[in-house]
C-alpha cells in the first residue's frame, strides 16, 4: 500500500516497517534478508522452486509473517 504525504506525517509512521527486505553489509555480507531477521529472501524462493508450499516455509521460519512473505 502506497503511503500518501498525509500518512507519512502521521506520528505512528515508522519507516522501518516499510522495508520488508533489507541489505546490510553487516548482515550476511549484504545478502538481502527479511527485515529484522537473518533469513535470506532467497530461501523463500528456494522453497517455492523446490515445490514446497508457503505454509511449509512459514512453519520452518515462524519469525516471518504471512503478510511479510506475500508482500
Amino acid at each position: 500500500v502506497e503511503k500518501t504525504c498525509r500518512d507519512l506525517t502521521n506520528s505512528s509512521y515508522n519507516p522501518i516497517e516499510m522495508h520488508i527486505v533489507v541489505s546490510d553489509p553487516e548482515i550476511l555480507w549484504g545478502t538481502p534478508v527479511f527485515n529484522g531477521t537473518k533469513i535470506p529472501t532467497e530461501t523463500l524462493f528456494d522453497y517455492l522452486e523446490a515445490g514446497e508450499t508457503l505454509d511449509s516455509f512459514l512453519s520452518d521460519f515462524p519469525s516471518i509473517s504471512r503478510d511479510t512473505a506475500i508482500e
